[in-house]
């Protein structure tokens, strides 16, 4: 139902001449962070509600002290800021810049998707041979890299490797940012984890907001050049061991 209502409902604010494409993202991002702090707080177990909302409110408290899960919530806001950027600009640059056909902007999602599918079928193979804190690393690098890239990609070809790139980090980066909340979490905080992480994941609507005036003034180069910068940021965290590598190595 959320398919068919969400398109809906943007469809019918676009009819008023008083809206535009930026006030549905404002509105957008503010629904996705409503509603993810709104299940965050009213979830509940199967116990007392008094007790659970005091234990909600220490499970809260207890993971934003955790300098790890503040490392990985960063990681997650940079990481999923650069991707949004990917995912929202390349389609517009290879259409009026490159003016790619429909049905080849249409393809991209495909290459994304395939290589997002064979990045979760390998992912045994490669978390197995591999340190996995190299390994969050060099996916969270890539993406970045991807962002930076992109303004010097001019054919298909090109931007088709790019978004199997991108599908490959964002692929990987998801385990790996599963198994990291996992690892920092407790049984009886863990949902409130999933969910914190989740929120932090949501920024896609936020890039949308701060990087169209940017686009619009002064192109999507430097969209892509900031996308790229906050992607390569993301590895920061990680890099200085401050997303839970007690656990994580």
């Amino acid at each position: 139902m959320g398919l068919l209502i969400g398109p809906a409902i943007c469809t019918g604010l676009l009819l008023l001449p008083q809206i535009t494409m930026r006030n549905i993202y404002q509105i957008t991002a503010i629904a996705n962070i409503g509603l993810i702090i709104y299940l965050t707080l009213t979830i509940r177990e199967t116990k007392s509600q008094t007790h659970e909302k005091r234990s909600s409110r220490l499970h809260i408290s207890t993971l934003i002290k955790n300098t790890n899960f503040q490392g990985l919530l960063a990681m997650s806001f940079l990481y999923f800021f650069s991707r949004s950027v990917i995912r929202t600009y390349i389609p517009i640059y290879a259409s009026v810049d490159l003016q790619l056909s429909n049905a080849e902007v249409a393809s991209f999602s495909f290459y994304r998707s395939l290589a997002i599918m064979l990045i979760r079928f390998s992912s045994a193979t490669f978390l197995i041979k591999l340190s996995k804190r190299p390994f969050l690393i060099i996916v969270l690098l890539l993406g970045g890299i991807t962002s930076l890239v992109s303004p010097f990609a001019n054919n298909y070809i090109l931007i088709v490797i790019i978004f199997f790139v991108s599908g490959i980090s964002y692929g990987a980066t998801s385990i790996l940012g599963n198994t990291l909340v996992a690892n920092i979490s407790t049984p009886e905080n863990r949902g409130i984890a999933n969910s914190l992480y989740n929120l932090a994941q949501s920024t896609g609507n936020i890039t949308k907001l701060v990087t169209t005036p940017i686009a619009d003034i002064f192109g999507l180069t430097y969209v892509f050049i900031i996308g790229g910068i906050v992607g390569l940021t993301s590895a920061i965290p990680p890099l200085l061991k401050k997303t839970g590598t007690d656990k994580y190595k």
